[in-house]
């Protein structure tokens, strides 16, 4: 049985699911986290980011394809 997933008061926008551009530097700089770093070391975060997104994407669409078999 699959668990049914609780719906968030907030939009997809409001949650970051709408967006359509990169994070900003100014916005990972807006992160306590990351105030210090510089505009390079922000960069490869952003570039990081990317990566990371785009594996767990394309493993999701994966399993996707597997349980329609």
């Amino acid at each position: 049985m699959r668990k049914q997933i609780q719906t968030s008061k907030y939009s997809e926008v409001e949650r970051g699911f709408g967006r359509k551009h990169d994070i900003t530097i100014e916005e990972v700089k807006a992160c306590n986290a990351f105030a210090n770093f510089s505009d390079i070391e922000v960069l490869e975060i952003i570039e990081t980011i990317k990566s990371f997104t785009t594996i767990v994407h394309d493993c999701y669409q994966r399993k996707k394809l597997y349980l329609k078999r």
